[in-house]
């Protein structure tokens, strides 16, 4: 198979819309909210990292938080800008950040909530020095989302399609007041009614994901009630092609040649079957039973992903108060469907032969694109209690089988603690064992989308990184695992999700 280079991705026609994200919209006052909105904490902060030098939003807020990916539409950008300079026009504080925008987490349409009280607890926090210049740096923070590509895509062409609102926002004003006037002109041609405070969300719908009975598949539930988006049509998940995704960043970061390119081959449509997966580009087509360039770009993805989350974990386990210890190759992974490349005495291998073996198997997966973070995917996704349940209940099976093993992991120097800059005191963490390893953070855990060879059925599997919180002691351990598997059952909102797993199959 030949190389994939950069130049190559200027002529390829794209599997799908590639990797779009969601688009943040608004639909007008009485429009039917998509049903897997409804009863849910429907607007997440969809960014892989949390920003700094900011407070933590207020109660019952969210930050908007966009993908890299993400887009807003103009009708959303006007009415977020609205219900923004309408709380300016009651408070006389300085918009300076969008960190400062939050909404109403639990509400069906975006409500904005201004952090202008708090303003003193950011650390690029700026005081405007007349009301000219409160108005343009309001201006500006709904200015840069417009330049930075959020409007609709390329700067170039949202300029020309949406000339009418990029006109208001680069246009000097003297006041807020005046500024708010000329917004509200320019959202009536978007909305006839002028109503900026009753719209539904769309757009960023998180269709929950069931595991069948009868037909031991993955895949997007029907709703209780009400109508659907195209997102959220009910069908069996053939992938996870998901931003935002710490493993495709992963794969971008280690591939610069070939990243350019790679999102021509990432479906943004979960239900597409592998046959219809087709690219076209080079006088030939290029499709998963013949020629696939990127599956060498792919090779050795996991393995670059898993050193790049190594520190990432290690930084969780000086947030949580523990230590961060190796955990062994061999109890990473365990899939449900043998692979054909694990021998005989495979619990027995050094880890550089058992990292060889999970890293291949990893990266079969990774080349369908169905492996994907936890943390990412609840940004994308609602689980069943069910699935939770089942994705917990694999966490500890491979934490304890790990336990199993502790003499190997010995024998290789998995006893040895790590630290972020210089080896620690060991005697102060009365130096636990290997009983205090738990599974407690997103960095951890990663979904594979499995299927049984002949396809008839599939499953959620989770994978680890060989890297291990490990607490004091096995009680320690167990409650702080609990308090994050808690924690997932929020983000998933799997109490909501909890009338699809009960639905006929």
């Amino acid at each position: 198979m030949r190389g994939f280079t950069a130049s190559d991705a200027q002529e390829v026609s794209p599997l799908l819309s590639v990797l779009t994200g969601v688009t943040f919209d608004v639909g007008s006052p009485g429009e039917e909210i998509c049903a897997s909105l409804v009863e849910v904490r429907p607007v997440l902060d969809r960014r892989l990292t949390a920003p700094c030098g900011v407070p933590p939003a207020m109660p019952n807020c969210v930050r908007l938080g966009l993908d890299g990916h993400d887009k807003i539409s103009p009708k959303f950008l006007l009415t977020i800008a609205l219900q923004t300079v309408d709380q300016m026009l009651k408070n006389e504080g300085t918009l300076f950040s969008p960190e400062q925008i939050q909404l109403l987490s639990k509400e069906e349409g975006p409500t904005v909530c201004l952090d202008l009280e708090g303003a003193d607890k950011y650390d690029d926090a700026k005081t405007a020095a007349d009301e000219p210049e409160r108005a343009k740096m309001a201006q500006d923070i709904f200015l840069r989302w417009f330049k930075d590509g959020r409007v609709g895509g390329k700067y170039k062409s949202s300029r020309e399609e949406n000339g009418d609102v990029l006109a208001v926002l680069e246009k000097p004003w003297a006041t807020v007041s005046e500024f708010r006037e000329a917004l509200v002109k320019v959202y009536s041609t978007y909305e006839p009614s002028g109503d900026y405070v009753s719209g539904v969300w769309k757009g960023i719908c998180r269709p929950v994901l069931v595991q069948g009975w009868k037909v031991p598949k993955v895949a997007v539930g029907p709703a209780f009630e009400g109508k659907v988006c195209p997102r959220c049509e009910p069908g069996p998940l053939v992938s996870l092609p998901t931003p935002p995704s710490r493993l495709f960043e992963s794969v971008a970061r280690r591939e610069r040649t070939g990243s350019y390119g790679l999102e021509s081959f990432v479906p943004d449509n979960h239900h597409v079957p592998l046959n219809e997966w087709v690219v076209e580009g080079f006088n030939e087509v290029f499709t998963m039973d013949e020629e696939w360039p990127v599956s060498e770009v792919l090779t050795g993805a996991w393995g670059y992903n898993v050193d790049r989350m190594s520190r990432t974990v290690q930084d969780e386990a000086d947030k949580q108060g523990v230590i961060c210890t190796p955990f062994p190759w061999q109890c990473t992974w365990k899939p449900s469907t043998p692979s054909g490349r694990r021998p005989d005495g495979f619990l027995e291998l050094s880890q550089k032969d058992a990292a060889a073996i999970v890293q291949a198997e990893m990266d079969e997966h990774i080349k369908y694109w169905r492996v994907l973070n936890l943390g990412d995917m609840v940004k994308s996704y609602r689980l069943t209690p069910h699935l939770v349940y089942e994705l917990e209940t694999q966490a500890d099976k491979l934490v304890k089988e790990a336990r199993l093993v502790e003499e190997i992991t010995d024998k290789d120097g998995h006893a040895e603690r790590l630290a972020p800059n210089e080896p620690r005191d060991l005697n102060k963490f009365n130096k636990p064992s290997n009983d205090g390893w738990y599974i407690g953070s997103y960095a951890q855990v990663y979904v594979v989308l499995e299927f049984k060879e002949d396809g008839t059925a599939s499953g959620l599997r989770v994978a680890t990184v060989p890297m291990c919180l490990n607490a004091k002691s096995a009680n320690e351990a167990k409650r702080k695992q609990e308090l994050f598997w808690n924690q997932v059952r929020r983000d998933a909102g799997s109490e909501g999700a909890f009338k699809y797993s009960l639905e006929k199959r």
